[in-house]
């Protein structure tokens, strides 16, 4: 049996981790089960996905659904995952589609409308600093939230039965979302562009003392580390 697979990603402390959503179809008393640690919120999804297919046209497969968030090892939460569950159900007996290298972040509404979710852009952005992602497929809200992130394709979709239209569609250019021009200087890095910041209103010559805060935080940002202050 050829499975497909969608992509989507959870959020592991401050670093997103690539997180497959399988599924399979058998014969047997008709049950939806999603499984993989996952949390209430996801566990409350098949609510959500079964109304928005439904209320869109589809009929419910009467099989054993049984849908796993793997790795399964990994601790994940978040309604985002809502999209591609729904997808897999959608696309159940359908053998010819390919989902790709497009990663599928989305919360449903009942009525299959689309919405952003509070961990879309620290999710994204780790998963494009790891090299993992480079094309994403979202809602209008949440596209706004990451045009800003470089080397990220974004394509949008407002609503369930537009996702599925991209999905079958051979020219999915036309749901790419629009990037405006950002006027900042740009240094590039293996074909890798990065934008960075010249004008700086303050600046650590008006820190009196604190010489070794400032040699830390000098260290820091030569070598592109993470750096927390605390009071002793």
């Amino acid at each position: 049996m050829n499975m497909k697979i969608i992509k989507s990603a959870s959020l592991d402390t401050i670093d997103a981790i690539s997180i497959d959503v399988e599924s399979t179809f058998t014969k047997g008393l008709p049950t939806f089960t999603i499984v993989g640690m996952i949390s209430t919120s996801i566990s409350e999804s098949k609510e959500r996905v079964k109304s928005a297919l439904l209320i869109n046209g589809f009929k419910f497969p009467p099989l054993k659904i049984i849908v796993n968030l793997s790795p399964s090892e990994i601790s994940k939460k978040g309604t985002h995952f809502d999209l591609a569950i729904a997808l897999q159900i959608a696309f159940y007996d359908n053998k010819k589609i390919n989902f790709d290298d497009f990663f599928f972040f989305g919360e449903l509404a009942l009525d299959g409308n689309i919405k952003d979710t509070t961990l879309i852009f620290p999710m994204v952005l780790s998963l494009v600093k790891k090299g993992e992602v480079k094309k994403v497929v979202v809602c209008e809200e949440s596209a706004k939230k990451l045009v800003n992130i470089p080397n990220l394709q974004i394509y949008k979709v407002k609503e369930l039965n537009e996702a599925i239209e991209f999905i079958k569609s051979e020219k999915k250019e036309e749901f790419l979302y629009e990037k405006k021009e950002i006027k900042h200087k740009i240094l590039e890095i293996n074909s890798e562009k990065y934008f960075y910041e010249t004008n700086y209103p303050e600046d650590f010559s008006d820190v009196i003392g604190q010489d070794m805060a400032k040699y830390a935080a000098m260290i820091c940002a030569a070598g592109n580390h993470h750096l927390i202050y605390t009071e002793l």
